[in-house]
């Protein structure tokens, strides 16, 4: 059993329905991050397992417990906003001490308690700062310790480094994951930002239009999508559609009635139906004209990224081809005819 269980969880805005009928279970210890497009109902979801919203029909349990009815400060969870939420006229020690402070703590097991945090989030010496002398990520920093001071079974996040710069909350992410494992808390993050749910995930859930889409982890719904949206929706992809044919033994999809590209003899049950194929920008190698494999194509555009080159390529196969080359590669030529390939062991069919 899960610490978290939903079940046929439903919440409705007058007629709009924000999650319909939704069952999830998160693992003790894992961490979880429900991704999707805006008005797909991941905040909702949060704001379901909190308490700050009732569901219109379903259950939450949370260590086998019903908290259906149950209101936030009886749910044994920590939350994290994307605001971060402190009292700007309140020092560090003070902000992170207040959810004790609430709870009726000691004095002398808050001072122990909001101190060991800090240090685990290295703050112990900006204790006696106010928010407003602290960096956007230090901010972060103090939000997660007055999450964790309590010891919460659950941490709840939503949003909660998209207020922070690039490089910045590339640093956080990880400070996060490790400060998760390390503790062992429950925790679910919500966010847009793809890169962020790969990086911290134990598991990621889809949402479509409130419902679940796909549920697994980062390398599952990456390189292994069950639907189009999934595959789109989660980093860069080139799609080749096409109908499912075969001859001589060999499964092949033919793509604009003049060129196939070769399948695994697994989806030979698929053939007459329609497919697309899904092949990811770095799985594709960019070789001379003259290269006697390969699909032929003219190099539209490109671009230098610091640590890789990005390439749009107007190709045979109807569509335009997006490759990623990482590293000192060589550098392509805008109008350059070239060619294009790619293992078969990385393509991978959905079927239509």
């Amino acid at each position: 059993m899960g610490v978290i269980q939903l079940q046929a969880i439903s919440k409705k805005f007058g007629r709009v329905v924000a999650v319909d009928n939704v069952d999830l279970e998160v693992k003790d210890g894992e961490f979880m991050t429900i991704l999707g497009p805006s008005g797909s109902g991941k905040t909702t979801i949060l704001s379901v397992i909190a308490g700050f919203e009732a569901p219109t029909s379903g259950k939450v349990e949370i260590g086998n417990t019903d908290v259906t009815n149950y209101p936030p400060h009886k749910r044994d969870v920590g939350l994290v906003f994307q605001s971060y939420a402190l009292f700007p006229h309140l020092t560090v020690f003070h902000n992170v001490a207040f959810p004790l402070k609430v709870r009726k703590v000691p004095k002398e097991e808050i001072e122990s308690k909001v101190r060991r945090v800090l240090e685990l989030v290295r703050l112990d010496k900006f204790a006696d700062r106010k928010p407003n002398e602290l960096s956007g990520g230090q901010q972060q920093r103090v939000a997660l310790a007055r999450a964790f001071v309590f010891e919460p079974s659950i941490l709840l996040l939503d949003e909660p480094l998209a207020a922070l710069d690039r490089k910045l909350r590339q640093e956080v992410q990880i400070e996060i994951k490790e400060l998760q494992r390390s503790l062992g808390i429950t925790t679910i993050t919500v966010t847009h930002d793809q890169e962020e749910a790969l990086t911290m995930s134990d598991r990621m859930l889809i949402l479509n239009d409130g419902s679940i889409e796909q549920l697994g982890t980062p390398e599952e719904l990456y390189s292994r999508p069950k639907s189009r949206f999934v595959a789109d929706f989660l980093g860069t992809a080139n799609f080749f559609e096409g109908m499912i044919e075969s001859s001589n033994d060999s499964v092949y999809l033919n793509v604009n009635k003049s060129n196939k590209i070769n399948l695994d003899n697994k989806y030979n049950s698929s053939v007459g139906k329609e497919g697309c194929l899904l092949v990811r920008p770095e799985q594709l190698a960019i070789s001379s004209a003259d290269s006697k494999e390969g699909y032929s194509g003219i190099i539209e555009s490109a671009v230098y990224l610091g640590n890789e080159y990005r390439y749009h390529i107007e190709s045979e196969l109807g569509d335009k081809v997006i490759v990623i080359e990482v590293g000192n590669t060589h550098r392509w030529e805008v109008g350059e005819q070239v060619k294009f390939t790619w293992k078969q062991t990385d393509q991978w069919l959905l079927i239509n």
